[in-house]
């Protein structure tokens, strides 16, 4: 905080200087009974909100509630864990008291609640967390730590506009954020709809995997396309590994269109494992993985090599290679499902190639390949979006939080 030049009417101080005295949670088992008083939690502070409904509630004797009562601008702080450092600002919630892997900051008037948590937000303040987590990962911070944290200050004034600042690009990434969130939720029930009831209002016959059009045909996988997996090289020869042709793993494979890669590969190990390069409009489905991986689907836009835990499916001239993809996504939870069935805890070749999928004619496939590539480009365009204002917020915030934008008023002369 020293080697940074701020203003200078503005003053380093320790936090506890402007603060109450921190303190640390109330320490009891959480409970779904309602006892009046919601339990927060570390777990309950998910990226920089708290869905209170979801918060669980504790007993607490009446005497230790106003010790441990949480009051609009108070900022709790994790202690300890992956998230150490990690704040959040108490700006709306009901009847509340937080747990002991939590400190409670409390301001003096001096000091803003948000241009405070804002801070928490800077490089400087990460520096000084990191080194009192003494390079452990999962090292804590405890109430001396915080309170002998320098923080900049300058007049309430500035304070306030700082914060006010920030917060309206805050405002503005979250209306692009329910943006997003309801164009990926219509792009999800159109498909739910195209995918079972086509594009031309005709009636519907009874497959074994459902109701569909009747012009709609219902194919083994297997019958329409070439359905193969890579091959991993060897891990210990980094020599592999420095190269130029693109080596597509699973973890990139994220119901998305792949333009480049993660990872590059020599020539040599291409021909010591014998490696297929597979051309631009290949789908490749994630066989392996844990959590949400398994079962998602890409759309190759460049010639790539790839592991065999993936499946490499090349669509024969039936079947356009943009709708295999979308309708493959929309079949995620159905292919997670057969992973799981008797013994198989994940998709294989053998399993892939005789799953059903039914599709239209090649002009009807077109038609809704275009529908869903319109959701595309707008979901696309509000991930942009919301990647600039993030971009603008963390420039603007260790500008104003340095004082090199200044938010001083302008004071008028007349002549």
């Amino acid at each position: 905080m020293s080697e940074i030049q701020l203003p200078p009417h503005w003053k380093v101080v320790k936090l506890g200087e402007y603060c109450e005295k921190p303190e640390y949670g109330y320490t009891a088992s959480a409970t779904e009974k309602d006892s009046g008083y919601k339990f927060l939690r570390i777990t309950d502070i998910q990226d920089g909100t708290v869905q209170w409904n979801n918060v669980p509630y504790c007993e607490i004797d009446k005497t230790k509630i106003d010790k441990y009562i949480l009051i609009l601008g108070d900022i709790v702080v994790a202690r300890i864990g992956a998230t150490t450092g990690k704040s959040f600002l108490i700006d709306d919630c009901p009847e509340a008291v937080f747990a002991s892997y939590l400190i409670r900051i409390r301001t003096k008037h001096e000091l803003l609640p948000s241009f405070l948590n804002f801070y928490f937000e800077t490089e400087t303040y990460w520096q000084q967390i990191d080194a009192n987590k003494g390079g452990k990962l999962k090292g804590g911070v405890n109430i001396p730590i915080i309170k002998n944290l320098l923080v900049p200050l300058p007049p309430l004034p500035e304070q306030k506009t700082i914060a006010h600042t920030l917060r309206t690009i805050q405002k503005a990434k979250e209306t692009r954020q329910r943006e997003l969130d309801l164009e990926r939720e219509r792009k999800a029930a159109l498909m739910q709809y195209l995918f079972t009831n086509g594009t031309g209002n005709e009636p519907r016959k009874q497959t074994d995997i459902g109701k569909i059009p009747e012009s709609w045909q219902v194919v083994k996988l297997g019958e329409i396309c070439s359905i193969s997996t890579g091959t991993t090289p060897s891990t210990n020869k980094p020599e592999y590994y420095i190269g130029n042709i693109p080596f597509i793993k699973t973890a990139q494979i994220v119901n998305n269109r792949i333009y480049e890669s993660d990872t590059y590969i020599s020539e040599q190990a291409l021909l010591n494992y014998n490696l297929k390069i597979y051309p631009p409009k290949t789908v490749f489905m994630a066989m392996y993985g844990q959590g949400k991986t398994r079962g998602q689907v890409a759309l190759l836009e460049i010639g790539a090599a790839t592991t065999q835990n993936t499946a490499a499916i090349i669509p024969n001239y039936k079947i356009d290679s943009e709708f295999l993809w979308q309708y493959l996504m929309n079949q995620y939870e159905k292919l997670r499902e057969a992973a799981h069935q008797g013994q198989i805890s994940h998709l294989n070749l053998g399993l892939l190639k005789q799953y059903k999928i039914a599709f239209p004619s090649p002009e009807e496939q077109i038609y809704i390949t275009d529908i869903l590539k319109n959701c595309d480009r707008k979901i696309s365009s509000l991930e942009k979006e919301i990647t600039l204002i993030d971009e603008l917020f963390h420039a603007m915030l260790e500008q104003l939080m340095t004082g090199k934008i200044s938010t001083q008023p302008v004071t008028e002369t007349y002549v």
